[in-house]
């Protein structure tokens, strides 16, 4: 499938306080060159994100628009906490939607419309479904555990792939060469606790995952 691509690094939103039926907006990353984007009319489209929970929030969804149409509702009620969750939505333009404000709407977890604790967002990517190309290798990679302590095993990545690691800061880690089927495990007890970016590519596609390091 053809991708059309925005994302935010990283989006922390309700720290140690209350939220009620809070918006967020975005509609362009000074940082990131494709984040301008636009989307065709009657065509149908993916969006894909994901999130992680810390333990004490409170949080049990959220609503996502597009210039304030094309309402997606994430029920967040059935996912662990404590552990980045990939999902997706799908959703179909009826109009030509050029650079389109992107609203996250905090779904409240009672009647008052309040919630506490912390939450992230990343990895926020939208699909032209609707265009002809190579499987979705990125639905299908495995890496558990995430958060990891020490080894990270990743499975499903296709022979002649390779992988980086980066810290947030963009310091390179490791690079392996995918030679083989039976997955690959990187260890990682050696690095500081935080976040880093794992990289998977080819000669012609590359995505990206958050891996969080106890």
């Amino acid at each position: 499938m053809k991708k059309i691509m925005f994302f935010i690094v990283i989006l922390t939103v309700a720290i140690n306080f209350g939220y009620s039926q809070t918006v967020y907006s975005f509609n362009s990353f000074s940082s990131v060159p494709s984040s301008r984007y636009t989307l065709a009319e009657n065509t149908d489209h993916s969006l894909h994100l994901s999130i992680f929970i810390e333990s004490d929030a409170t949080l049990n969804g959220f609503k996502t628009t597009l210039d304030g149409g094309h309402e997606l509702i994430w029920d967040l009620t059935a996912f662990n906490k404590n552990e980045w969750i990939d999902l997706k939505h799908d959703f179909t333009t009826t109009d030509e939607l050029v650079n389109p404000v992107f609203n996250i709407e905090i779904i409240d977890d009672n009647t008052s419309g309040t919630g506490f604790g912390t939450f992230f967002i990343d990895d926020i990517k939208i699909y032209d479904n609707s265009s002809l190309s190579i499987p979705d290798i990125e639905n299908e990679v495995s890496m558990t555990p995430n958060p990891v302590e020490n080894v990270l095993t990743l499975t499903n990545i296709p022979v002649n792939f390779e992988i980086k690691l980066y810290s947030i800061l963009g310091t390179e880690f490791t690079v392996k060469k995918i030679d083989n089927d039976n997955g690959v495990n990187l260890e990682m007890s050696e690095l500081s606790s935080g976040v880093y970016i794992l990289k998977i590519l080819d000669e012609n596609r590359t995505f990206t995952r958050k891996i969080i390091k106890k």
